[in-house]
């Protein structure tokens, strides 16, 4: 099953917090339509930022996320 990465950071700024929170909420939204297609996983944790570069996403502004499809092929979406 493809796994949808979300990272988010709650910490550095108030609206970098706002941006992370609403993508957290807009795929809560999302997230019972694609259930028994995607597996959705989000993380704040800073430890995380190598499998952040793994997935394709190289910038630093957060919030990110990435599809690790089933054949090992990620698609990071842009930073914009």
């Amino acid at each position: 099953m493809p796994i949808i990465s979300i990272f988010v950071d709650f910490k550095s700024s108030p609206s970098v917090a706002e941006k992370s929170s609403n993508l957290i909420k807009i795929l809560e939204d999302i997230e019972p339509m694609f259930r028994e297609r995607f597996m959705f996983f989000w993380t704040d944790d800073r430890s995380h930022t190598s499998n952040r570069r793994i997935l394709g996403i190289t910038w630093d502004e957060l919030p990110a996320f990435a599809v690790n499809s089933l054949d090992h092929i990620v698609f990071a979406y842009p930073e914009n």
